[in-house]
């Protein structure tokens, strides 16, 4: 499923994914397009007591993300430490640290309004990583995931190197993952592993 709008597409749900496994909802609400590439504004509902959702830590070359809770309490982690934060609360992730986004730590969904905004502009590297997120959510709605909602190491592999450069992981040089991943990623789409795939396009 694209998050990017069409024109003519005037459809609420259409910017509304899900990823049952994970029990997260993402709802964008503005979108890079919208900004002229500055930003996106999407806000998250993540099922009580999920943990985290497997994705690794990573980190944005030129990209802040803002978190703004409004509903349950989530913990975060920034550089080497977990922090908590609840309802009215924020964090920023500033460009070139490491992090994972917030998951839930209570009884209660978890709700907040993720703000990212990259600087310089960049439209298709924030059209990138939203795309990562539809492929990632439409294959956990085929049962294509783990428990926790996050496709095999392979697919992972053409997900990573297809939001490079804005996307790196954490705790690996980004000059050997500039080297390694391009060729790792031609390997896995000999078997068929694709960032994205038509089948979820069209719906």
């Amino acid at each position: 499923m694209d998050l990017r709008p069409r024109p003519g597409v005037h459809d609420a749900n259409r910017h509304l994914i899900e990823n049952p496994p994970a029990g997260q909802r993402l709802h964008l609400v503005e979108s890079p397009a919208d900004t002229g590439g500055h930003s996106f504004t999407a806000e998250w509902t993540i099922a009580p007591r999920r943990g985290r959702d497997g994705v690794p830590p990573h980190v944005h070359r030129a990209a802040s993300e803002r978190f703004t809770v409004s509903a349950g309490r989530g913990r975060y982690l920034i550089g080497k430490e977990e922090r908590e934060l609840g309802p009215g609360e924020s964090v920023e992730m500033a460009p070139g640290v490491p992090h994972i986004h917030p998951w839930s730590v209570s009884d209660e969904e978890l709700r907040y309004t993720q703000e990212t905004t990259a600087s310089p502009p960049d439209q298709a590297g924030l059209d990138r990583a939203l795309d990562a997120l539809s492929t990632m959510f439409a294959l956990a709605r085929e049962g294509r995931t783990n428990a926790q909602g996050v496709p095999n190491q392979l697919q992972m592999i053409a997900i990573g190197r297809y939001i490079m450069p804005g996307t790196y992981l954490a705790g690996l040089p980004i000059g050997v993952q500039n080297v390694l991943m391009p060729v790792l990623a031609a390997i896995v789409g000999l078997f068929g592993y694709r960032p994205t795939y038509a089948r979820h396009q069209a719906r």
